[in-house]
């Protein structure tokens, strides 16, 4: 993932960025900027979220600030072509059913959804503010004995690109980007009405990348079994 959100960056030069991060909250990590060099500061120091804080996560957690960042973007200037990234596992750990992003589909010009992770899944460690290569994995809720899973949900993310409008890809190493992005043809999507664009340099490309999967691994599980373990002490 950080790969990925490096790479695309260089793929889309001329552009501006912001990245939405999400795990049992949402918010704007990095407000929109056109240095890609703020974007990979971004990627190489992001952490997933503190173990102990965690709560359980959506899909659909950052539609909120995803979609009230759309919206300033073309009241800023209707003639920005915009771009949404997805980056996540889809995991869904929250019982609440997750809403739609079809919603702002009508704000996206285009973009993708890239899923992480495997269907068997993998265990998760512990994670305190520091990163710890020999921290214990996260028990399983259900089995203390044995770590608990996080696994990717390709469906769910699928169905995230279907109301996005954009498509669904699978990524399984850190490969080139470019092909995201080739079939964005700049000239058509302005020629839609909005305004006359004369060169690439005068896009902003709202660039929302949702990196579930890096900050959100342990919430649910935590919290589950840290709410068993409380009731067995009570």
């Amino acid at each position: 993932m950080r790969h990925d959100v490096v790479s695309l960056a260089g793929d889309l030069p001329g552009g501006s960025y912001a990245v939405v991060g999400f795990a049992d909250e949402a918010g704007t990590q990095l407000p929109l900027t056109d240095d890609v060099n703020a974007v990979r500061a971004w990627a190489q120091t992001v952490t997933q979220e503190v173990t102990a804080g965690s709560a359980g996560t959506s899909r659909d957690r950052a539609l909120e600030v995803l979609t009230r960042s759309l919206q300033d973007a073309r009241d800023r200037d209707p003639a920005m072509v915009r771009l949404v990234f997805y980056l996540s596992d889809g995991e869904q750990t929250a019982d609440a059913e997750p809403g739609s992003f079809a919603e702002v589909a009508e704000l996206v010009d285009g973009g993708a959804v890239l899923g992480y992770g495997t269907a068997a899944g993998a265990p998760m460690r512990e994670f305190d503010g520091v990163a710890r290569p020999d921290a214990p994995y996260i028990p399983d809720p259900d089995d203390p004995s044995r770590p608990a899973l996080s696994r990717a949900d390709e469906a769910a993310l699928r169905e995230v690109a279907a109301e996005l409008g954009v498509p669904y890809v699978h990524r399984d190493g850190p490969t080139p980007t470019a092909d995201l992005v080739a079939d964005v043809d700049v000239a058509a999507i302005a020629a839609d009405g909005r305004a006359d664009l004369s060169t690439q340099r005068d896009l902003v490309w709202p660039f929302a990348l949702l990196a579930g999967a890096l900050l959100a691994a342990e919430a649910w599980t935590w919290a589950r079994a840290s709410s068993r373990r409380r009731r067995r002490t009570s």
